[in-house]
């Protein structure tokens, strides 16, 4: 881990900036938006995520910095 952080190797990437990203701030807002009127499921395919990320959205796990 030393060397990891010594040398830059270290990936602290949240949001938009990670490399696997797939969502921006803005979907996640419409994600948000749509809390209730979709299963997460539903939202899952029209977004190309998982039902559990959905999930992670509305329930503040992931992507708290967003408002």
């Amino acid at each position: 881990m030393r060397d990891m952080n010594l040398r830059g190797r270290r990936n602290d990437s949240h949001g938009t900036a990670h490399l696997s990203s797939k969502l921006t701030p803005e979907k996640v807002r419409q994600i948000r938006s749509l809390k209730g009127n979709l299963t997460h499921r539903a939202l899952g395919k029209m977004f190309g995520v998982a039902h559990k990320t959905v999930w992670k959205i509305m329930n503040g796990k992931t992507w708290k910095h967003i408002k």
